[in-house]
């Protein structure tokens, strides 16, 4: 069985998710020249890697033979022709989004 652990999301993958209004308020804070909200998910706050773990687990959830590990997706098949064809399936999602 050929597997491959593939990387799709750029590095700093967090940066890529954006808050909506409450959540953005949530992290606020304030420095010499005024307050500042985070537009997308900053690195750091506690809850971050569960809501990151989250969005990758649902965007292969619905995948035959691809699971979500931390930020990671793994893919598999039981021939080269079938892996290709996930990976490209799996790509084609994240493009979407």
């Amino acid at each position: 069985m050929l597997r491959s652990l593939v990387n799709w999301m750029p590095p700093q993958g967090f940066w890529h998710i954006q808050l909506d209004e409450p959540s953005s308020k949530l992290c606020t804070f304030n420095t010499p020249i005024g307050r500042y909200g985070f537009a997308r998910l900053p690195f750091g706050i506690n809850s971050a890697s569960e809501v990151f773990q989250k969005i990758v687990s649902e965007m292969v959830s619905d995948i035959e033979a691809a699971e979500a590990i931390l930020d990671d997706i793994l893919i598999w098949g039981s021939d080269q022709k079938e892996y290709d064809m996930r990976l490209n399936h799996v790509l084609d999602l994240d493009r979407a989004r």
